[in-house]
């Protein structure tokens, strides 16, 4: 309506003001002492936060969603937690953001992408191996992570498997975040896992898409050999292409470390 529309302006001109932008987080304490936590928060609710945020209780979020479907607009649910019912019809192509971190820790995920990066990798660390894992919940025993790092990749490889599958239940597809580059390897290896699993014919795939991010030199490479792996093996294959969301603070590591 028009008052959304209004709303849309005034919140697009405010993020588009250098002193609000620098000093939002004043501007929002200042507002809390002026005027107190509960007015501060409603005039937050039906500005910048509202039009952001799609609501702080299922029911809203419900009914933010069926706004949004009535104006042929699919949902794509953000969960923002990572470590540093309608019927199916109508779901059918919802869509849900993932952050693996959120499910393994970033230590695991460094460890195995320093294994995976080694000139002769691991033959351990395959997809297959891992999905199978993850069907039958039998413990690995890596020879490349100790003790302590397998429980730990058990219980990640669980909690994937539980996710995906409730997922598909729903008919929900799973956009998995690309992450900083140290770690992608691993994220990649438990994508291409969880793919294995459920991105086949059978499953009427792709239900779990990789991201990738169009500011790495590699980017294209990599797409292209992910494409072909997952045509030979009969897999349908999810695409998240973004720009990237670490690019800044990627140039700043690779400059400390001498990498181009």
């Amino acid at each position: 309506g028009t008052a959304e529309l209004a709303r849309a302006l005034l919140v697009l001109r405010l993020c588009a003001w250098p002193p609000l932008v620098t000093h939002g987080l004043a501007f929002q304490a200042w507002s809390q002492r002026l005027l107190g936590s509960r007015l501060s928060g409603a005039l937050l609710r039906a500005s910048i936060y509202g039009q952001f945020v799609a609501g702080e209780t299922a029911e809203e979020v419900r009914n933010c969603v069926g706004q949004l479907q009535a104006l042929g607009l699919q949902p794509l649910l953000a969960v923002p937690t990572e470590e540093e019912p309608d019927s199916t019809a109508k779901t059918r192509n919802s869509l849900m953001q993932l952050k693996v971190t959120a499910l393994a820790s970033t230590r695991l995920c460094k460890e195995l992408s320093a294994w995976i990066q080694r000139p002769r990798g691991s033959s351990e660390l395959s997809p297959e191996r891992l999905a199978e894992a993850m069907d039958s919940g039998r413990n690995l025993q890596l020879s490349c992570l100790s003790t302590e790092q397998n429980q730990h990749l058990q219980a990640s490889l669980s909690r994937l498997h539980r996710v995906a599958q409730h997922a598909r239940a729903k008919c929900v597809r799973l956009l998995v975040d690309a992450e900083y580059t140290f770690i992608n390897p691993a994220l990649s290896l438990l994508v291409a896992a969880l793919a294995v699993r459920w991105n086949s014919p059978e499953e009427g795939g792709p239900w779990v898409w990789n991201t990738y991010q169009a500011y790495l030199k590699d980017t294209h490479q990599r797409l292209e050999q992910d494409a072909e792996a997952a045509h030979k093996a009969g897999l349908a294959f999810g695409v998240k292409l973004v720009r990237g969301a670490y690019l800044d603070k990627e140039r700043s590591m690779t400059q400390l470390q001498g990498k181009e």
